[in-house]
């Protein structure tokens, strides 16, 4: 093996290390080393969560209040370089994200969004226009090793909504 090969070899195995566990690790000079290198800070957001959601899908105007609750299970895979997040609310629906990325403000707090499709698991409901796979985009704020925020679906289902996700 050449020199350039051993190096080749030795990056790659970095970055793969890097990217799968390396980042998450917050203790001695790992998070330093990382900024170093030009390298996020990013939070390790993956794992199960707890979704609490209100939806405009039934919404008092008069009141201007949501009338729809319900609780969800949430699950975030996470490396250094991707985020991948899936779901299910209640027994009617199950949804994966199709584009994720963390971000963050000039304050140095962060946040996740990500756009998704929903599928209904009730087969009366995979051709209704109100019920029906459906896309839509998701904005959270990173507070407390909370994530909070809303939710906005596509033309065909036109509901919006909050989101909270606790562990």
């Amino acid at each position: 093996m050449d020199y350039y090969s051993l190096i080749s070899v030795i990056v790659i195995l970095f970055f793969l290390l890097w990217d799968t566990w390396l980042w998450k690790q917050k203790r001695a000079f790992i998070p330093v080393f990382g900024v170093l290198m030009g390298f996020h800070n990013y939070p390790d957001i993956s794992g199960k969560w707890t979704a609490d959601y209100s939806s405009s899908y039934n919404y008092e105007d008069d009141n201007d209040k949501y009338c729809n609750f319900g609780i969800g299970q949430v699950e975030i895979r996470q490396t250094y370089s991707s985020i991948f997040i899936n779901g299910q609310f209640g027994e009617s629906s199950k949804f994966e994200s199709f584009a994720a990325t963390l971000k963050q403000k000039e304050n140095g707090s962060w946040f996740l969004v990500y756009s998704y499709r929903n599928n209904p698991i009730d087969p009366k409901l995979k051709g209704s226009p109100s019920g029906g796979m459906h896309e839509g985009f998701c904005y959270l704020e990173i507070e407390n090793g909370q994530l909070d925020g809303y939710y906005a679906n596509d033309e065909n289902r036109k509901t919006r909504g909050k989101l909270s996700l606790t562990r």
